[in-house]
């Protein structure tokens, strides 16, 4: 159990988070916060997203393992990350914002076609004013950005990690998908929780997901304001209905496929910029570190006890004018982007609130379709 606490609290804090969040849902549904009138979809969403996603994983899970809140910052990803990094994560950004709409559009279609009728949803702001835009834009893009990545590619990755990067990646991406609590929801944010997983494990920050996630959010933002305005952008998703609906449709079908293969193409580019990108830095900041520590030993005598870990032997190809040279230098492979630790096998109390948040996520999910159909 020792070994398997961090697994054990992870699930427990997110089982917690679940239930909270389906009682909210629940409560909206049943009226019970109407006394909060016109600021009821501001207060709940600031008590959801701050409130449960941000402030209390990060007190209860530095409370669990008695330390303080930075260091469980610190192993939520939090790195900073340089200028190159946050413009690649822009691209990302704004081809995850593309892939969405396919990826939606595709289970509507399903959804649409096993007798799924999608709901009349309610916005935070309802006039398009620019003081409403920017407040939806932080409650819609900015919140969700922090918040939700603070939850799901920073204690989840952080807690399922000793599992595997794959089995990491999956669970903490069905359960963002679960979190949810709406079919219509489910899938696309499933896939989308997958690859912000997939690119924190990269870029070894939670950073460039953060930026993702706001850019993907604040367009949906932006574009319900243009279209309100009469802005540039405000007729996107009419233009992209009526060109999927008009013409040929094996044209269409043949250059929805070359797009979605280049934007996938691109996706995985960029991703292995941001990789490359990481594991130059971190050889550097490595060597860097080498070096100080044997001067430290050479002078002082002395080497800390936290560096004492045993390096893995790592070749390295070098071309220096022309002439191929080979050498051996002892490299973790933290120290490039990749979480290498001997994959723990979870006991069932491990597991325990994993499959409860699981169980209670999709009966949600699943009454939300049953709903939708009746």
């Amino acid at each position: 159990m020792e070994k398997n606490k961090d697994l054990f609290y992870t699930n427990l804090i997110y089982f917690i988070i679940m239930v909270i969040f389906v009682c909210v849902r629940i409560c909206t549904a049943m009226n019970v916060f109407s006394f909060l009138g016109v600021y009821q979809e501001l207060i709940l969403t600031i008590f959801t997203q701050v409130g449960i996603l941000l402030v209390f994983p990060l007190m209860f899970f530095s409370k669990l393992n008695n330390s303080n809140y930075k260091i469980t910052i610190k192993k939520y990803n939090f790195r900073k990350i340089n200028f190159k990094s946050v413009i690649i994560s822009i691209l990302i950004g704004l081809i995850v914002f593309i892939l969405n709409i396919f990826i939606s559009s595709f289970f509507s279609f399903i959804l649409t076609l096993l007798g799924y009728s999608y709901g009349t949803g309610v916005g935070v702001v309802t006039q398009a004013t620019w003081g409403n835009f920017f407040l939806s834009l932080f409650l819609v893009a900015f919140l969700p950005a922090v918040c939700e990545e603070f939850t799901h590619r920073g204690l989840l990755l952080y807690g399922y990690k000793k599992l595997g990067i794959k089995k990491a990646v999956i669970l903490s991406g069905l359960l963002f998908g679960l979190l949810h609590l709406n079919i219509g929801q489910f899938f696309y944010a499933t896939i989308i929780g997958i690859i912000l997983a997939i690119i924190t494990f990269y870029s070894r920050s939670i950073f460039p997901a953060m930026i993702i996630h706001f850019i993907n959010n604040g367009l949906n933002v932006y574009i319900d304001f243009a279209k309100a305005r009469g802005y540039v952008g405000g007729d996107f998703y009419s233009v992209i209905t009526s060109f999927a609906t008009t013409g040929n449709l094996f044209v269409n079908i043949v250059f929805v496929c070359l797009l979605l293969l280049f934007l996938l193409s691109a996706l995985v580019y960029l991703i292995g910029i941001l990789l490359r990108t990481n594991a130059q830095q971190s050889i550097v900041n490595y060597a860097q570190n080498m070096t100080l520590l044997a001067m430290r030993e050479e002078v002082l005598k002395d080497t800390p006890h936290e560096t004492k870990k045993e390096p893995i032997n790592l070749p390295l190809i070098i071309f220096k004018n022309s002439q191929k040279n080979s050498v051996s230098l002892k490299i973790p492979y933290e120290a490039l982007g990749f979480y290498v630790d001997p994959i723990i096998k979870p006991t069932k109390l491990d597991k325990l609130f994993y499959y409860a948040s699981i169980i209670l996520g999709s009966l949600i999910t699943l009454f939300t379709f049953i709903w939708g159909i009746l």
